[in-house]
């Protein structure tokens, strides 16, 4: 049985199959993010939250304000969205552990749905570097997440209905520390893109062996490399670098970057991958990861080409 984030999705959907689209936004590129958001096609924004990298461990400094009486009562607020998107926006708030402590999560729990507006949460451990192997047992993740969130509805401090999202790499991690994250209570699972084709498949294999997509919604990531700095990257970002079909990946980045037709290539390559994944049964929805400008110009031409052939 899905989520009601789940339902959600299939039903504000705006592409084939009833899939929904979900955009990254980066920040510094607003311009192109709302030019790609206002083709009408993305019906959800899932909004970062990175790590302060100041000397406060805590990000106790985090700027998170107060709730008032009145927003603890509201949860429309919608300071972000464009001014003239021509659908409803599902607005998702990441809430990352970091170096934070129980306290100060909870303060960004509350505040990401009652101050921001968010419908749906995603909960995931972060990316400090500050999280050191020796640091990590002793600091919260997303499983402290999920517990405190699910706490805070049983509360009535956050909406029951709220959707607990998580992440899941599929180029390191296995599909049982995906179910443990469902066991867990997460809700939906938003997925890193499938940049080693083999490692994804292997991993979808054993996640759909597991029935997990018949438990929860997976939204699919999809990223936008324009070039082999911006390909290498990606493959840090997932822990994947490393690895021996990360490495023949950016060989095959270095040597296409060479020709005159790499931005043809790069293309073709960003549309296999949105593809592998709009080709996995039981993909619940795209989440679109432009980052860049060269990335959103990409983004915006591959969705106008896309509407021009359904039309």
């Amino acid at each position: 049985m899905r989520s009601k984030f789940g339902d959600q999705i299939l039903a504000m959907a705006a592409g084939a199959a009833q899939k929904n689209n979900c955009q990254s936004i980066g920040p510094n590129e607003r311009p192109l993010h709302e030019e790609l958001w206002n083709l009408g096609k993305f019906d959800s924004m899932l909004y970062p939250d990175l790590p302060d990298l100041s000397d406060n461990p805590d990000n106790s400094k985090d700027p998170v304000p107060p709730l008032s009486a009145q927003e603890k009562q509201s949860t429309t607020y919608e300071s972000c969205a464009p001014q003239q998107h021509p659908a409803p926006m599902l607005k998702v708030r990441t809430v990352a552990a970091q170096l934070r402590s129980p306290s100060t999560l909870q303060k960004r729990l509350l505040s990401a749905v009652h101050y921001e507006g968010a419908k749906g949460l995603l909960l995931v451990s972060g990316g400090h570097p500050g999280r050191t192997p020796s640091a990590v047992p002793q600091l919260s993740d997303c499983f402290t997440l999920l517990e405190a969130a699910q706490r805070l509805q049983r509360e009535g401090q956050l909406p029951p209905g709220i959707p607990l999202g998580v992440v899941a790499n599929p180029l390191r991690e296995r599909a049982d520390y995906l179910h443990r994250k469902v066991e867990a209570g997460a809700q939906v699972v938003w997925t890193q893109p499938p940049l080693l084709p083999d490692a994804f498949d292997n991993w979808w294999e054993d996640v759909s062996k597991r029935g997990i997509p018949d438990e929860v919604p997976i939204i699919m990531g999809v990223a936008f490399p324009t070039s082999v700095r911006a390909m290498q990257m990606w493959l840090q970002l997932t822990n994947s670098d490393a690895t021996q079909e990360g490495r023949h990946v950016l060989d095959q980045w270095n040597k296409a970057s060479e020709a005159e037709d790499f931005a043809n290539w790069r293309r073709n390559w960003i549309m296999e991958q949105a593809s592998r994944v709009a080709s996995c049964k039981g993909n619940a929805g795209d989440h679109w990861m432009p980052i860049t400008p060269a990335g959103y110009r990409d983004a915006i031409q591959m969705m106008r080409t896309a509407g021009q052939m359904s039309g």
